[in-house]
């Protein structure tokens, strides 16, 4: 797991992270040296205060992130009547969400 390497990038001790994810300073150092594997919850916590992939967190990819390319790229083999449901969709939740185009 990169935990250590996450901490440091940002300048942050084990006790504040500890604190974030409700263990004791001790069990997040134990997940820091690989001595103890933290449950699916702690992960998905540490995962959003670093903001950062689990499989980034695991070390199962170099990527931080997932990069999901836009609809405009993905959909090239969709037909005409998809893509006019798609933009609808779009329209929908920039409403919804209050986004403007």
């Amino acid at each position: 797991m990169r935990l250590k390497e996450l901490r440091l990038r940002q300048n942050l001790n084990q006790k504040d992270i500890a604190k974030y994810i409700n263990k004791t300073t001790q069990a997040y150092s134990l997940y820091e040296r690989g001595e103890r594997d933290p449950d699916s919850a702690t992960l998905i916590l540490l995962a959003d205060f670093f903001d950062v992939s689990l499989d980034y967190l695991l070390g199962r990819t170099d990527q931080s992130k997932p990069t999901i390319p836009p609809v405009e790229k993905a959909s090239g083999d969709l037909p005409q009547e998809a893509l006019d449901r798609i933009e609808e969709f779009k329209d929908l939740m920039r409403l919804k969400y209050g986004k403007n185009q």
